[in-house]
């Protein structure tokens, strides 16, 4: 936000004074008085309102617009982590809800790999011993494997259900 400093200027004035009964017109200067106003920073975001302002206004530190808001994040995560060889195994299920958004944590310490998750048709390669992610929400009701394509091996079979 840019902080800017307002300045209410007073002009002097000057007043002409002249007589209707003398062919002379007599004029009578008021010396110019000198008004120091203090400068009042005020925080705003947008300059075509600090313009648009009189020296008696008051002005929020907001422009007067609602803040944006984010959307709100999803309730029903499911966070799943498998690692090669050390918690995969063909007999490993995962129940997640149908619907649900899924996050698999994956990772093969030992070698680079590429993990394929059927049904879904979604594959992830990954540098040995660098944690992928896998997230996608679960749309599909059934059974569906997971599994290496370096090793062929299921690490775990999803379950998705109402």
């Amino acid at each position: 936000m840019k902080r800017l400093a307002r300045y209410a200027l007073i002009p002097t004035v000057i007043l002409v004074a002249g007589c209707g009964s003398s062919s002379k017109a007599s004029v009578t200067s008021i010396p110019p008085v000198s008004v120091t106003v203090a400068a009042a920073a005020t925080t705003t975001t947008s300059p075509a309102t600090t313009a648009a302002l009189s020296a008696e206004s008051v002005v929020p530190a907001t422009t007067g617009t609602a803040a944006a808001t984010a959307p709100p994040l999803p309730t029903n995560i499911v966070n799943i982590s498998v690692t090669v060889g050390k918690d995969s195994s063909p007999t490993r299920e995962e129940k997640v809800k149908l619907s649900a958004t899924v996050q698999i944590a994956l990772l093969n310490p030992t070698a680079n790999d590429e993990f394929h998750l059927h049904g879904y048709d979604i594959e992830q390669a990954q540098k040995a011993g660098e944690q992928g992610l896998l997230s996608f929400v679960a749309d599909k009701a059934g059974r569906f494997e997971l599994e290496s394509h370096v090793t062929n091996a299921p690490l775990l079979i999803l379950v998705v259900a109402q």
